[in-house]
Parts: C-alpha cells; structure tokens; sequence
C-alpha cells in the first residue's frame, strides 16, 4: 500500500489479512496490516467493556474452529460491520467472491427469532444473493449449466404480431420465452452472445414474414422455416435440454 498525506492508494490484502485504521492524524500508523488473529487480539486492548470483550472472545474461538477446517486464509474480521436488522443476536457475516464489491452472501445469529414461529431454538442462517452470485459467475466467466426449457425469439418491430403468435407457442408447450426486439444500436452476434451466456437453448430469428431462422444450439443445426409451414406443424422443432 502507498499513503500520501490522508490518501490511500493500492492496498492489496493477502487471505486472511485485514486492515485497521488507527487514525487518520497518525500517518506513522495510519495502517496496520496483520493476521486475523492479531487484529482480534489488539482489539481487545482497545476496550474495556465487558460485553465487547466478550464478543471478541467469542470471534477469537469462531476463527479456531474455521482454522481447523484451514478456512483461516479465507477470513477477515470487520469491527466497523453494522447491520440493520435488529433479530440478530450476535456474530453477523458477509461472503465475497472475485470481481464483485458486494457480499453474494449475507447472515449472522439470531437467538431470539424462531419462537416468534412457534420453537424457541438459537439458530443461524444466511442468504445467497442470486443476482450478486449470477454477476460473479459472468464477470469470472465460469460456465453454469440450467435445465429449463428456454428459448428466444429475436424480431424486428414490424414482426411483433408474428412474434407474439410464436411465443404463444412455444409457452402453451411449457417453454419459458424471451420476447426480444432487435434494436438499430446492436448487432445480431451480440443477441446471440446474449443467448450463449444466459444458456438460452433454442433461437428463433423472424427474418421476413414468411421465414424464421431456427438455431439450435444443443443439436448445433441452423435452419430455415417458413412460417406457413410452422403454423401447419404440430409440434414445433424444439430440443430441450432435460
């Protein structure tokens, strides 16, 4: 890390490390970089409230039994961390990944919440973020496979009533459909790209009124359609992932 007067700039932390601003006067020690462990214990000498003390204590033992499954390179401990909702009851977390600034995880402890549901039990528990998790999954370009029958209709304004009738379709088969409007600003590659990261199995293309270009993307085939032929089919071509 650099300091230059009150800035900060390039702190780069290994697994397991953290940092504690001591004060923002104090250049000399502006930033202390240390082990987890260390960090609990100089907290610690910054209080003498029995109950804070307390809950360091009970970090400290948190952190040895992580650090007997070797997790300890993977956690940091946040004395600043506040959150909003009042039933926790004690230690409250936050799990991060690569390439995103926000936690994909959050929890924390709650004695207190379960007998307002009829069973007086300590618990524990957290949520996955699922918008946050699917972000970092893009931005690390780790490929995820989905079972549901999912397609994609591609079309011009003009063709609206045509795509509205194949979407039709394709959802009274059971087949979730993404209605999608080609706009003057992308090109066609760049819907298709769309339609391989979001792992959307079948593309329909309306090219005129009379054609539509089906790619298949489990099978690998591109082909043709008319769409008088299409009204005429009972099944339409389809290949599902499941």
């Amino acid at each position: 890390y650099e300091v230059s007067g009150e800035r900060i700039q390039g702190v780069w932390m290994k697994p397991g490390w953290t940092h504690n601003i001591i004060n923002l006067s104090d250049t000399e020690d502006l930033v202390t970089v240390m082990w987890a462990s260390e960090m609990l214990d100089k907290a610690m000498g910054y209080t003498t409230n029995a109950r804070a003390k307390e809950a360091i204590d009970r970090m400290r033992r948190v952190y040895a039994a992580l650090s007997y499954y070797h997790y300890d390179q993977y956690i940091n401990f946040d004395l600043s961390m506040i959150n909003d909702y009042e039933y926790y009851t004690g230690i409250v977390f936050s799990g991060y990944t690569y390439d995103i600034g926000t936690p994909f995880v959050r929890g924390g402890r709650y004695n207190d919440l379960l007998k307002k549901y009829g069973k007086d039990a300590p618990s524990i528990g957290f949520v996955i973020l699922i918008d946050e998790l699917m972000k970092a999954l893009m931005r690390q370009g780790i490929p995820y496979e989905t079972m549901n029958d999912t397609a994609m209709i591609l079309y011009d304004q003009e063709l609206q009533d045509s795509a509205v009738a194949l979407a039709s379709k394709l959802r009274d088969k059971g087949i979730d459909t993404n209605l999608i409007r080609k706009s003057k600003r992308h090109e066609e590659e760049e819907y298709l790209n769309y339609a391989a990261r979001y792992s959307l199995s079948n593309i329909y293309i309306l090219m005129d009124d009379k054609n539509i270009r089906h790619l298949d993307r489990l099978l690998g085939t591109d082909e043709i359609i008319s769409i008088n032929d299409l009204e005429a089919l009972d099944e339409i071509p389809y290949s599902s992932p499941c």
